[in-house]
């Protein structure tokens, strides 16, 4: 939910409130006489809790390895998508690393960056554009190229990355 219908949800709210106190500024009018001013005071707070989350779609749960793949030495995945939301200001990051043994690398094109993660090395990340506030909603389509570790069999394999974002 972003910032502006978080506060276009919360003017319902606000407005009842008003409602409720007019009866109020009535009844103080008259306790004060005719002619008194009728003052009120209504404090309204707005608390808007801060996210990022990365979510990605189009890729399999599992990974169908076939001989073909095998000798190729990779699989690709094209099509997928990741969009990243945040409303907190600094740098933010999507940080990508290898999570299946039998991948010996990823790579990830379609980001602001071309991205790509070993199983053995540090996790690989880019850096997201974000506007003047803070703000990243951001989609893109994206294709991986998994690199197959030596040795494994053809099968069926859990998806071998693992996507967060980060806020410095």
């Amino acid at each position: 939910m972003t910032a502006s219908s978080s506060l276009r949800a919360l003017l319902p709210a606000a407005a009842v409130a008003l409602a409720v106190c007019a009866p109020c500024l009535a009844d103080s009018q008259l306790s004060r006489g005719a002619g008194a001013p009728a003052v009120a005071h209504l404090m309204l707070q707005v608390s808007i809790p801060a996210f990022a989350q990365v979510m990605s779609s189009g890729q399999p749960g599992r990974l169908t390895v076939s001989p073909d793949d095998l000798e190729r030495g990779y699989v690709d995945v094209t099509d997928a998508r990741i969009e990243v939301h945040a409303n907190q200001r600094g740098e933010k990051r999507l940080v990508a690393a290898v999570i299946g043994a039998f991948a010996r690398s990823v790579e990830i094109t379609g980001l602001p960056q071309a991205v790509v993660v070993a199983a053995a090395g540090p996790y690989g990340d880019v850096r997201l554009p974000e506007s003047r506030r803070g703000v990243v909603d951001s989609r893109y389509v994206v294709r991986y190229r998994i690199h197959l570790d030596r040795g494994i069999a053809p099968g069926t394999y859990p998806w071998p990355l693992y996507l967060r974002l980060e806020v410095d």
